[in-house]
């Protein structure tokens, strides 16, 4: 181990202008040309997916932005749950920051 400080990673949605998506009600269908693959969201989901596809943005920040105002003690975890769910369906990854 060189003792080097890593960053933590970033998460990215780096395929989103690609994307097809139409919001109905509280629902966004949203189609995913490169994998073929159709994916139902909720308005939580769209908003990190459109957030991420401005900027890369830490589980900190993400939490900071989207968990912190949100009294119900599970909301950071919530929203973990939901990055992860997000790389599983392949809309989402992490890049690491350099230094």
């Amino acid at each position: 181990m060189t003792g080097a400080h890593q960053a933590p990673a970033r998460w990215v949605a780096p395929n989103f202008k690609d994307l097809l998506h139409e919001t109905w009600e509280a629902e966004t269908f949203l189609f995913n040309p490169l994998s073929g693959h159709t994916h139902v969201l909720n308005q939580e989901a769209m908003a990190l997916l459109e957030t991420l596809s401005q900027e890369p943005s830490s589980t900190r920040a993400l939490i900071e932005r989207f968990a912190a105002g949100n009294e119900h003690p599970q909301a950071p975890q919530a929203l973990v749950q939901q990055l992860m769910q997000l790389e599983l369906l392949g809309l989402i990854c992490r890049v690491q920051q350099q230094h």
